[in-house]
């Protein structure tokens, strides 16, 4: 069986998901940061980091310096 807190997770990495879905398609990236994101995602990279810095006006060069901070961590 699952703890409470297993249970409780669930949902909120659906939602991070969702978020990271809605991002992708609604929100205005060029090609070098969809490749950034892609990247981060094919790492595994937490999805509450990267939707902190998943943002239009984060550069495609400061999106890199993020996910090479994070793997660095």
């Amino acid at each position: 069986g699952e703890n409470e807190f297993q249970k409780g997770s669930e949902p909120f990495d659906g939602d991070l998901n969702d978020e990271l879905t809605t991002r992708v398609s609604t929100l205005d990236f060029d090609d070098e940061q969809l490749a950034e994101i892609k990247i981060a995602t094919d790492m595994n990279m937490d999805l509450t980091y990267l939707l902190e810095y998943m943002k239009p006006e984060t550069s495609a060069e400061e999106m890199k310096k993020k996910r090479k901070d994070y793997s660095n961590r």
